[in-house]
């Protein structure tokens, strides 16, 4: 149907209204994303049902009618041209409510008839009572549209025949323009060599699938040139099992007829590009897509004699009975036999399947598009509530005035609304990080534009958002005044790390997304997905799922840093998401009143370079790194001091230890664990350098605090410390994680000093406030001043974002597939509890695809790191170690952090080593193992 939309909306003057139903969200969502491309956000409606179930299981009830009713209603309050049922039998077994027309539409009516298969099969499809009064009652209603248009001249007389529409007009469809772009590309590409049939479609009886089996196992007794049959299409194992039971029975092993399920768009069109001849065997169908789709390919098809599908092909001599498995194999013969004109074949049939494209189906539909003869004037509400009246409804009336009222036209409210999240915040404010940029943003950003209505958002439960015009460090009052309900036009930012609750979130999102609202998360780092090796266990698994939510949900992501930025663009590349993301970065403000008004402190003469490290102990902060550098420079002679300032942090028991037991603590080692205002000035007054050795981060705030008193930095190389020291004196970087490295960088800037080449003072660097830094924010989001739009290569229809967030493996690699590194970063420590000993390693994926560590269904399939546990001689004691598993994917060649935890345990049963390499689940375990002595 999004086809026909798309079409409809190329051609001039032709207006696309779209609604949906409310009680539907999931499937509305996605569906809204497809037609996001060619249909308006201003003409994106919602209306509500309210059912209690399929019509076949709870029957044609109360609810369903009033809801019939309201979705008139809300046409009406529409009033477009032509009111569309692009589905007039939906609803079967969900809450689904079709637009039914009538009388009481006061706008032209048109539906579309697609076939009446389950009345021509009705023991196979409609079974039961319920289900026949169900179809009854569609098929009752298409006489009361203005315009029925069909899919096929076969579905026309069809609805002639079963529904006394006498006047349908056949439209025809076509092949999708993602396939016709993906055939493109491939036009002229070799199609292999594998010779094979191939089925493409469902299983259900009428499919025919039994017959084709038949034919096959007749065609394969004289075949001698290996031919298989492939059956693709999503189906139940249960199916599946059925029909491979039956082609065993035939004497057809799974290696003749193979089962292809979860193939991708290039796939398919794969599929048919190198088969014989698709076969279509059907008794009946409306339409006949699949055989459209393989002479677009530039193969022939097989088809049976019996519904639409004759219409695709012409007089094509490759027709067959559907009841006669003789004589479909007989033409699979015919079509493998090197005396077959392939390019003839698909030439005939091409010239009856040229006429069906959705541009010209577009066209057919407005010519023959019904118009009002007069323009009524009735009332819309009068109306409505006469239907309630003759309906003689027992339901709440407050309940049936609420759904009419949410089935009227919505409009936008005015001024642009947007809502700023900072529920963590107002909850447990820790004054770190996060916290100090939700504090700072929320205080200047509501006053930041007069011509936006900027509110502060908080929200820990389902009972919904609330709004306030002030920020306070402290929870929003939830009361009803203050509860937002969100509308066509308003933004969510979601600003904070309100992590945990992403799934209370959702369906909150779901909502506001449905009514026409954006929502736009903010991204600090990456680094839970690229380094967990560096986090708490716990923090990786949550902020994984935290960023499939907002990966599903978000229009756009707004980043701390044009490398954040970069890096999110990177992964939306590895897992090829499916959908346009806008991406934008800001720079975060800086206050330096404090550290400026701080008294000033007498400083001591020093006696050497001073290099000062600020900053939270972390593993990931690279302290050891720079602890080790210091140590190979102190062994050589050079006399350097090295201050870290910086509280202690998760996973740093041991790396506090190590400081205060060292023999250079208290002389040429300093560690502050805190201080105030006028130490630090006086300390970064005081250092010649500051160091920054970060293995990752996602700004880096020491770095322009040392801008701001002009001193040089030393930073390790990663994207962001290049992107903020360019606003620094002088900046010097060394590899990252390399105590070697380092130890020369630093000794070339001490010899620098020494010889008078490095000045130790220059001119503070001006940095945005945090002002400035809320307007930018702002602007990037009311302005759309994006940095970049991530753009799919592929964009698949109607898959959901939430499934594409979640990578997955889905076949075994190929030994040139398994390549990959694993490198000692550090390791082993021993865990503060002493039962483990933690092993971090660099991993880096060698190949050309993204590696996941989730499987089709459980883990089998998925890659992970592994480990074995060998003796002293290198015999294997424990060969199925624990797993270490990818948050969310190993991009190729993108150097990733994990933790591989061996419990201590090991060595008292006579550990000495540990085997650390890449294992596929149920697969192989890779080559190349880092071996590490434990």
């Amino acid at each position: 149907m999004h086809e026909l939309v798309r079409a409809l909306s190329d051609i001039d003057g032709v207006r696309i209204s779209v609604s949906f139903n409310a009680a539907m969200s999931d499937a509305a969502l996605i569906a809204r994303s497809v037609l996001s491309d060619f249909v308006a956000p201003d003409d994106t409606h919602v209306w509500h049902g309210k059912v209690e179930g399929g019509e076949v299981g709870t029957g044609f009830t109360e609810w369903r009618r009033l809801s019939e009713i309201a979705l008139v209603h809300h046409v009406n309050t529409l009033k477009p041209d032509l009111a569309l049922s692009a589905s007039p039998f939906e609803g079967t077994f969900d809450v689904a409510v079709p637009f039914v027309g009538g009388p009481q539409c006061i706008v032209p009516t048109a539906a579309i008839f697609y076939d009446a298969i389950p009345w021509r099969f009705a023991e196979h499809y409609l079974p039961n009572r319920a289900s026949r009064e169900y179809y009854r009652r569609r098929l009752a209603m298409l006489p009361g549209f203005d315009r029925v248009y069909a899919i096929s001249d076969f579905a026309a007389r069809e609805a002639a025949s079963v529904a006394g529409v006498s006047d349908a007009v056949d439209i025809g469809a076509g092949v999708s323009r993602h396939m016709l772009e993906i055939v493109a590309r491939m036009r002229g590409l070799p199609r292999g060599t594998e010779r094979y049939f191939l089925y493409v479609g469902g299983l259900d009886w009428r499919k025919n699938l039994a017959v084709l089996i038949d034919a096959f196992a007749e065609f394969a007794q004289s075949d001698t040139s290996g031919t298989t049959l492939r059956i693709v299409g999503d189906h139940s194992p249960s199916i599946v099992h059925d029909i491979r039971q039956h082609a065993r029975n035939r004497g057809l092993d799974d290696t003749k007829v193979r089962f292809l399920s979860h193939v991708s768009d290039e796939e398919l069109v794969s599929h048919y590009r190198g088969a014989l001849a698709l076969i279509q065997p059907s008794f009946m169908e409306g339409f006949g897509l699949t055989a459209l789709e393989a002479l677009t390919c530039g193969t022939p098809a097989i088809v049976a004699n019996a519904g639409a599908v004759p219409e695709i092909v012409g007089d094509s001599d490759l027709v067959f009975d559907p009841s006669s498995p003789g004589m479909l194999a007989g033409l699979m013969r015919e079509v493998s036999s090197p005396a077959f004109d392939r390019a003839k074949a698909v030439r005939h049939e091409r010239k009856a399947a040229d006429r069906f494209t959705w541009s010209r189906a577009a066209e057919r539909f407005v010519d023959a598009a019904p118009r009002a003869s007069t323009v009524r004037k009735d009332d819309p509400r009068s109306l409505a509530l006469a239907q309630i009246g003759a309906s003689h409804s027992t339901a709440p009336s407050e309940h049936v005035a609420e759904m009419m009222a949410l089935s009227e036209l919505q409009t936008d409210g005015g001024r642009r609304r947007l809502f700023v999240e900072g529920s963590s915040t107002m909850l447990v404010d820790h004054k770190t990080g996060i916290q100090r940029v939700v504090n700072r943003i929320c205080q200047h950003i509501l006053d930041a534009d007069p011509e936006v209505d900027t509110r502060i958002l908080f929200c820990d439960d389902h009972s919904g958002w609330y709004a306030s015009r002030r920020w306070e460090a402290r929870p929003i009052v939830k009361t009803k005044a203050n509860l937002v309900s969100a509308r066509r036009g308003d933004t969510f930012l979601m600003l904070d790390s309100s992590w945990a609750f992403h799934t209370i979130h959702q369906r909150l999102f779901s909502e506001a997304r449905l009514k026409g609202a954006q929502i736009v998360s903010c991204l600090y780092d990456t680094v839970p997905l690229r380094t967990p090796g560096f986090c708490d266990a716990g923090m990786p698994i949550i902020f994984a799922e935290w960023f499939r939510t907002a990966l599903t949900h978000s229009s756009g992501f707004v980043c701390i840093s044009r490398a954040v930025a970069d890096e999110l663009h990177a992964i939306l590349e590895a897992i090829a998401f499916p959908r346009a993301v806008k991406i934008g970065y800001w720079q975060l403000g800086a206050d330096f009143t404090a550290l400026d008004s701080a008294p000033a402190r007498p400083q001591a003469a020093k006696q050497r370079p001073v290099f000062l490290m600020v900053g939270t102990l972390e593993p990931r902060k690279g302290h050891r790194v720079a602890l080790d550098a210091f140590e190979k420079l102190w062994a050589r002679g050079f006399d350097a001091e090295l201050v870290i300032v910086g509280k202690p942090g998760w996973g740093t028991g041991a790396l506090a230890q190590r400081l205060r037991d060292h023999m250079e603590y208290g002389r040429r080692l300093s560690w502050h664990e805190r201080v105030d205002d006028a130490t630090l000035a006086a300390l970064y007054e005081g250092c010649d350098c500051l160091l920054a050795a970060s293995f990752a981060e996602g700004f880096g705030l020491p770095i322009v605090e040392a801008g701001h008193f002009g001193k040089p930095v030393i930073a390790s190389d990663i994207a962001v410390f290049r992107e903020v020291a360019a606003g620094a004196r002088g900046a010097h970087f060394f590899d990252v994680g390399s105590p070697d490295s380092l130890a020369e960088v630093l000794e070339r800037f001490i010899g620098d000093i020494e010889t008078r080449a490095v000045e130790p003072v220059a001119e503070a660097t001006a940095w945005p406030s945090w002002r400035t830094s809320a307007r930018q924010l702002q602007d990037i989001i009311t302005k759309d001043d994006w940095y970049r739009t991530y753009q799919p290569r592929d964009r698949p229809t109607f898959v959901s974002s939430e499934v594409m967030a979640r990578p997955r493996m889905d076949a075994a690699l190929p030994p040139d597939e398994r390549q990959g590194t694993i490198e000692l970063v550090e390791g082993p420590t021993v865990s503060d509890d002493g039962a483990t000993l933690k092993i971090t390693v660099r991993a880096v994926n060698r190949t050309k695809r993204s590696w996941s560590s989730e499987g089709p269904t459980d883990g089998a399939l998925g890659v992970r790191i592994a480990y074995r546990v060998l003796d002293a001689s290198g015999a294997i004691i424990d060969g199925d170690g624990g797993r270490t598993i990818f948050p969310l994917v190993l991009a190729p060649n993108d150097p990733n952090y994990f933790a591989v935890t061996v419990p201590t345990v090991a060595r008292e049963n006579g550990g000495a080593f540990v085997e650390i390499r890449f294992v596929q689940e149920s697969v192989a375990w890779f080559d190349n193992p880092l071996r590490v002595a434990i």
